[in-house]
């Protein structure tokens, strides 16, 4: 087969560029493969695992033991001894979790060091995040019936469960400094007693 000087010149510069294409033939061929295998979130599971060693609250309920942690919440269940843990991947706001209380209708209330608040209903697997406090941190939670007493870093806060909301901020606890982190809260009914640093 002759070819003439116009053909001969074209075959001279198309042959680099199909060796050219050649070369990239195969990237280009697995970058359609894989981006065109539909991606769905729903697709992958994610499990977040953290380090749960410093246990800072424990909480005994029927047949558990809930640990808050530096990791997420962990319970262990008293009959099976078997543990199940909670982290952002679960539910909570954050992984850092300081302190958890049970209310009346056995719904565990987390406090944050962000200042979180995450309310878990064990009977629906439910969570409820409560963002109020998040300028501040929590250090202590008690409950008196329908009132959820907030140990912050600048006092103590009134949350009314009921109404999902906070009804005030002490911040001058007697002789202390105002604003004073509260790291303890005990409730004996009609006093509540507040830790801290200085008392």
């Amino acid at each position: 087969m002759k070819f003439t000087n116009v053909e001969h010149k074209i075959l001279q510069h198309t042959c680099p560029l199909v060796l050219r294409i050649t070369a990239y033939l195969p990237i280009v061929i697995i970058f359609f493969a894989v981006f065109s295998i539909p991606l769905r979130a729903e697709m992958w599971e994610w499990k977040t695992f953290t380090n749960k060693s410093h246990i800072r609250d424990l909480l005994v309920t029927d047949g558990a033991v809930w640990c808050a942690t530096n990791g997420g919440v962990a319970k262990l269940d008293l009959l099976s001894l078997q543990w199940q843990t909670f982290t952002n991947t679960e539910g909570l706001s954050h992984n850092d979790v300081t302190q958890l209380v049970k209310d009346q209708q056995g719904r565990l209330w987390l406090g944050f060091k962000t200042g979180y608040l995450n309310v878990y209903n064990p009977a629906a697997n439910s969570w409820k995040v409560i963002d109020d406090f998040v300028s501040h941190t929590i250090y202590a939670l008690a409950i008196h019936g329908d009132s959820l007493f907030v140990g912050l870093d600048i006092g103590v806060s009134l949350f009314l469960i009921n109404k999902w909301e906070v009804k005030e901020t002490y911040k001058n606890l007697g002789d202390f400094p105002v604003e004073i982190p509260v790291n303890t809260i005990e409730i004996q009914y009609p006093y509540i007693w507040v830790g801290t640093n200085l008392g």
